[in-house]
């Protein structure tokens, strides 16, 4: 009987949708990937440690998988890098005789849909420029 009230309240509930939040959070960010230096990634890559690499070009980012754990890095590992190291990426990738694959994520459908902004929001160029108090009076 007991039991049947505590449920009834809703402090239970509470508790529960929290746990049922962070669990879920936990499960969806975790990639199991251990960030490292691009420095770093490219030497890994260079050591002829690496099995596996994926390069996904929509965030400029590497992930590798090594052929055997690094004491404090693991197996898993990724780097970012910018736009304009691009080829050497990519020809530090193809030379370490690792398997390779690129990856070009696609955007869903549902955030191509352009969001309307509301007219109060809305300036025209140039009504900035006829404030009061403005520079450019």
């Amino acid at each position: 009987m007991d039991i049947k009230r505590l449920l009834r309240g809703p402090i239970v509930w509470i508790v529960l949708a929290v746990v049922v939040v962070i669990a879920g959070t936990s499960l969806f960010t975790g990639s199991g990937f251990k960030e490292v230096r691009t420095q770093q990634g490219l030497s890994l890559l260079k050591g002829g440690t690496v099995s596996v690499a994926k390069i996904v070009d929509t965030d400029q980012r590497v992930d590798l998988t090594l052929s055997k754990a690094d004491g404090a890095l693991g197996t898993q590992v990724q780097f970012y890098y910018v736009a304009p190291r691009g080829p050497e990426i990519v020809k530090a990738v193809t030379d370490s005789g690792a398997k390779y694959d690129d990856s070009v994520p696609q955007t869903s459908f549902w955030s191509s849909i352009p969001r309307s902004t509301s007219s109060s929001t809305r300036r025209s160029p140039t009504e900035s420029l006829h404030r009061p108090g403005n520079a450019a009076e």
